[in-house]
């Protein structure tokens, strides 16, 4: 097999090309699931309870807040309000997100400072860098109903905190609450989230779902690791069918790599009848002949395999650099077993089979041949 090495290069590239594209695929699955995992638990990490809005929408009322602080046990709510609102420009209207600045955030100040009235606010880096606006900036913002408009200043510019980790694109605003429910009529009159912290999960969330305002609301209540593993199973379901879309790829290219394996090997075996037939002469069996040509391919498939895992690899990471920099939602790059073994494994069961028919084959030269 040595002395052919074009085919040999030929068929490991065949290899390689295929457990590549597996194990890239293996590596951006678990690299994704890294990070929606990095995301989801930001601002729920640690809660032992979760509240969001049910199935009628109905946000959180602040009594309910008020209630949840004062059970036993309960250290901290974390309450989450968001307000979407349309910013006047001179083409028309953009929208702009505004967010309440949660207590014991990690979020930093890079410039100026948090807002602290009515009328302030501050942008993350890439929103100011975005709408071209600095420190004193103004920007117009209309009415959800559009018929009354306000006027807010820029007073600072953030780097966002840990606890905003599920928002990749970082395009949003702090606000206080004056702005945030400023047209409370208009339908912004709750919050979106409140995650509560301290004292045991179970009894927290049945103190919680206790609750009038919570039962008259209708909110979702769930502890901590209900909240983050419902999460997961949503974003698991459609991460296997891009996983699998994936694989439909690697499969093909796998095929096409044993077709090729299978015809290098009949070639190989071939050619070296006479070298084979010698063999057979000093005292050769055909089980040790079999075991040479399965050597070589078990030989060649590690190879091919080794090559394919650290090109699919290289080829992944390189993906994620790109989606990090983008912010597309790939925020690390991680390695599974699955996405090394599994390719592995394939590489040299498919270079096996291949090798199988003409390895057979092989023990069929008749010691005859080398008289030839």
């Amino acid at each position: 097999m040595l002395r052919e090495p074009r085919r040999l290069i030929a068929s490991i590239i065949a290899i390689a090309v295929g457990v590549g594209f597996a194990a890239a695929t293996f590596f951006l699955s678990a690299s994704l699931q890294s990070s929606i995992d990095l995301q989801l638990s930001g601002a729920a990490a640690g809660a032992s309870v979760v509240v969001s809005p049910g199935q009628n929408g109905q946000m959180i009322p602040a009594a309910a807040l008020k209630e949840m602080k004062a059970i036993p046990g309960v250290t901290q709510v974390r309450a989450e309000a968001y307000a979407y609102y349309e910013q006047k420009t001179t083409k028309g209207s953009q929208t702009i997100i505004l967010r309440q600045l949660p207590s014991g955030s990690d979020t930093k100040v890079v410039e100026g400072r948090l807002p602290a009235a009515k009328g302030e606010i501050a942008l993350t880096e890439s929103l100011a860098k975005e709408r071209k606006l600095g420190l004193g900036g103004t920007i117009e913002i209309y009415s959800p109903d559009r018929s009354e408009t306000a006027t807010l200043t820029m007073v600072g510019i953030i780097t966002p905190g840990q606890e905003y980790a599920g928002d990749p694109s970082n395009s949003w605003g702090i606000a206080t609450e004056a702005d945030l429910f400023r047209w409370e009529n208009q339908g912004m009159n709750g919050y979106v989230f409140a995650y509560v912290f301290g004292g045991n999960a179970d009894t927290v969330k049945k103190s919680i779902v206790a609750m009038s305002s919570v039962k008259a609301a209708e909110l979702t209540v769930q502890t901590g690791a209900e909240f983050l593993a419902e999460q997961r199973k949503q974003i698991k379901q459609a991460l296997d069918t891009i996983t699998n879309f994936l694989l439909g790829f690697a499969g093909v290219a796998l095929f096409v790599g044993a077709l090729v394996i299978a015809n290098t090997f009949s070639i190989l075996v071939a050619q070296r009848s006479r070298q084979l037939a010698l063999l057979r002469c000093v005292g050769a069996t055909r089980s040790q002949v079999f075991r040479t040509v399965i050597g070589e391919a078990l030989l060649m498939g590690v190879v091919g395999g080794v090559v394919g895992v650290i090109g699919g690899g290289v080829f992944a990471f390189v993906l994620v650099q790109v989606g990090k920099a983008f912010k597309l939602g790939l925020d690390e790059f991680a390695v599974s077993p699955t996405g090394v073994l599994v390719p592995l494994a394939i590489a040299i069961a498919i270079t096996l089979f291949a090798a199988f028919r003409p390895a057979l084959r092989a023990t069929r030269v008749s010691p005859l041949a080398a008289l030839q």
